[in-house]
């Protein structure tokens, strides 16, 4: 499948920086905050590299069933020489201070999961154009990977519910075999349990 970064535009990729730093500080002033999101919230769902680090350290911390809270938080990002890139010891404590209820942090997390499953869908948008200018592809290598792709983005499941993506959001089509069944699609490779354009 094709991967490819956001093109440069006047629009910014979907993203909720305010509710990223509210989850943060939710989970670094209530000890059991993270036990409420883990299952649902990974830390690629964060766009700021600094709030993906400053997560990605939580999920290690609670791995190793070790206490997340600012102190712990602080050490672990110092232990991997990233606690300057996420702008210091005195960023934990901002948002610790700033944002110390997690009262909603479920809610806050949801919000968080569709706006990366937008830059997902984004992304397989551009992926798609990508593969317009890739005329040395056969036409089973493209069916190939856009079933790919169309698989990846049914599988992004709106994680606070497990369901998949409502079709409607993202076309009509149906997961039972490849787009090489398609009959106006000239390949010929079928993959059974994929997609197929209707």
């Amino acid at each position: 499948m094709v991967d490819i970064k956001f093109e440069s535009t006047t629009q910014a990729p979907p993203q909720n920086l305010d509710v990223e730093e509210i989850v943060l500080g939710g989970i670094l002033g209530d000890a059991n905050a993270f036990s409420r999101i883990k299952d649902i919230l990974s830390p690629f769902d964060f766009y700021l590299n600094a709030h993906l680090s400053i997560y990605s350290v939580m999920v290690d911390l609670d791995t190793a069933s070790k206490p997340i809270d600012p102190i712990t938080v602080t050490s672990a990002l110092a232990d991997l020489n990233l606690l300057d890139q996420i702008g210091g010891q005195s960023r934990i404590g901002d948002l610790y201070g700033r944002f110390p209820s997690s009262l909603n942090i479920d809610l806050h997390a949801e919000i968080l999961c569709r706006k990366s499953r937008d830059r997902k869908l984004i992304q397989w948008g551009h992926s798609i154009i990508q593969l317009g200018h890739q005329s040395h592809k056969t036409e089973d290598e493209i069916g190939l990977e856009l079933t790919e792709g169309f698989n990846r983005i049914l599988s992004l499941h709106t994680q606070a519910s497990g369901e998949l993506i409502p079709m409607s959001t993202i076309g009509a089509y149906s997961k039972v075999n490849s787009f090489a069944d398609h009959p106006h699609w000239r390949g010929d490779n079928a993959h059974p349990g994929t997609l197929r354009l209707i």
